[in-house]
């Protein structure tokens, strides 16, 4: 699977970046290759945002047509990566599972 970081305006160390990729890459066994998995992290303290949450997360995973896609705000980037990633697992997860029993 290619993973592709888009990081705007947010410091994430190299450590925190490769511990993501690693979580990414771990997911490899969900998806149908080619799989293309773009990882957002954007800092958005600069737009009008009423919560005061301004650090988004944004996962997607391109498998040919299908398209799976999860958001997550957060004060912390971590805290928003942890949150996306665990719901993209879930959602790979039924996927995966969709397709091994039909």
């Amino acid at each position: 699977m290619q993973i592709n970081f888009h990081i705007e305006g947010v410091v994430i160390s190299d450590k925190d970046e490769t511990e993501m990729e690693e979580k990414i890459k771990n997911l490899e066994k969900y998806v149908r290759e080619p799989a293309i998995a773009d990882v957002y992290i954007v800092d958005e303290s600069g737009k009008q945002s009423k919560s005061g949450v301004d650090k988004r997360v944004k996962l997607s995973v391109l498998m040919g047509k299908e398209k799976i896609f999860i958001e997550e705000l957060d004060n912390n980037p971590i805290q928003a990566f942890a949150k996306s990633y665990h719901r993209l697992k879930s959602n790979l997860e039924e996927f995966h599972s969709r397709l091994t029993n039909n």
